[in-house]
């Protein structure tokens, strides 16, 4: 027997998909239930999905009973609530294998770089090396622009990209990170303390600045995430330093856009970065 309850108060999916199918369908109901209750780490009630849906109990009972039968929602009856089934999870793991990553990097470059005006990369971590790799890039349009190669290696300790990836790492993979490397920078010896210090400010803002990577730019970054607890990469931006202004609003919508492709991969509602006024009036 099918019991009741539950409670949605966000979660990082992304709407502009389920968009497309009208609500107001059986359907569209149906991939409304799903990104909910997949953006939330704990299991959830039919009540609370109600209020979030608007949507009658009883109607909404009945578009659960067949996400049920169908495996892609799984039911607790004596805790009366619901969260992702087996199916969904093969088939969140089909889509993935099949759908390259630059493939859904890439609107998300494009409006990086629409926005800016600057080139924008996204830049993948790799966990057994401790590396990251520019995996794609859009170039900026504008003749003086900075262009960047997917493939080129992005220097951890040095730059904005490297570590807006450093900043959320746990302590332990950091730590074997800067014994692996030595402490050196593509320039010069790297501060410590110094490092410590940039890490701590990029974990509170939420992105990094940085000019010591390319002479005579100033690179922006932020982390991107496919759970609320692991960094998978960063989003970039590099720009001429004469053609910026204080304050830096790149930094903003890298940020945001970010957290965008995050929702993208799969981060749940407890993304770890909080956007503000600030990402919306970057624009």
């Amino acid at each position: 027997m099918r019991q009741e309850t539950v409670s949605i108060d966000g979660n990082c999916a992304d709407a502009d998909a389920a968009a497309t199918v009208s609500p107001r369908s059986n359907l569209g109901l149906a991939v409304q239930l799903l990104e909910l209750i997949a953006g939330r780490k704990e299991p959830v009630g039919i009540v609370e999905l109600a209020t979030a849906t608007g949507t009658p109990k009883a109607r909404l009972q009945r578009v659960l009973n067949g996400l049920v039968d169908t495996g892609l929602v799984r039911q607790d009856a004596a805790e009366q609530t619901y969260a992702v089934g087996n199916r969904s999870v093969h088939l969140a793991a089909l889509i993935r294998n099949n759908v390259p990553l630059p493939r859904i990097v890439a609107p998300i470059l494009e409006a990086l770089a629409a926005e800016t005006g600057e080139t924008a990369t996204f830049n993948a971590y790799h966990p057994q090396e401790g590396a990251a790799t520019i995996v794609s890039a859009v170039e900026s349009r504008q003749s003086l622009r900075y262009d960047l190669e997917p493939g080129e290696a992005v220097p951890m300790l040095a730059g904005a990209c490297g570590k807006a990836i450093l900043a959320f790492l746990p302590a332990a993979e950091l730590a074997t990170i800067l014994d692996r490397r030595g402490l050196a920078s593509i320039h010069s010896a790297i501060d410590l303390d110094r490092l410590r210090d940039d890490l701590a400010a990029i974990r509170t803002d939420g992105f990094a600045v940085s000019g010591e990577r390319l002479p005579g730019a100033i690179e922006f970054a932020a982390p991107v995430f496919d759970a609320p607890d692991r960094v998978v990469g960063s989003l970039g931006v590099t720009a001429p330093r004469e053609r910026l202004a204080e304050p830096f609003n790149h930094g903003y919508a890298v940020r945001r856009q970010a957290a965008r492709l995050s929702e993208l991969l799969g981060c749940g509602e407890q993304h770890p970065i909080a956007l503000s006024k600030h990402d919306e009036s970057s624009r």
